[in-house]
């Protein structure tokens, strides 16, 4: 889909853990700005997001479980489903415009770290169904 980017990473194992960077400045456009780093939680079968941001896009890796990320364009209704899992580390970036949700397909809970170009601001987010929790 347009403006989507699949972001390939590595997951650096030893005796002690495990290591993975989820974004790097060389991943990001020039101009950029900084927004905020959160972590997001999803039970089995639950969706997070389900909604559309219009001035800001938002990068996501899942570090823990497995899971789906769905982006839809609202204007055309062209879907996408990306799978996401720890074991494949990847940074799928949404761009503003797209309405996009993650869901957790595994039987445990879906750990994503996400990275938005803004501040939250409620003002910003449109509600949209991308995915329905299956819980």
């Amino acid at each position: 889909m347009k403006g989507v980017r699949i972001i390939p990473g590595a997951r650096h194992d030893d005796g002690r853990g495990w290591l993975h960077k989820v974004l790097l400045r060389s991943h990001l456009p020039p101009g950029r700005p900084f927004g905020e780093v959160y972590v997001v939680c999803a039970a089995p079968g639950a969706a997070r997001g389900n909604h559309v941001h219009r001035k800001m896009g938002e990068y996501f890796a899942v570090v823990g479980g497995e899971g789906v990320i769905a982006v839809v364009d609202p204007a055309t209704g062209e879907r996408e489903e990306i799978p996401a899992r720890a074991s494949d580390p990847r940074t799928i970036y949404v761009p503003e415009g797209l309405a996009h949700a993650i869901v957790n397909t595994g039987d445990g809970p879906l750990i994503a770290v996400a990275w938005a170009e803004g501040e939250h601001d409620p003002d910003d987010a449109e509600p949209y169904p991308v995915f329905t929790s299956r819980t």
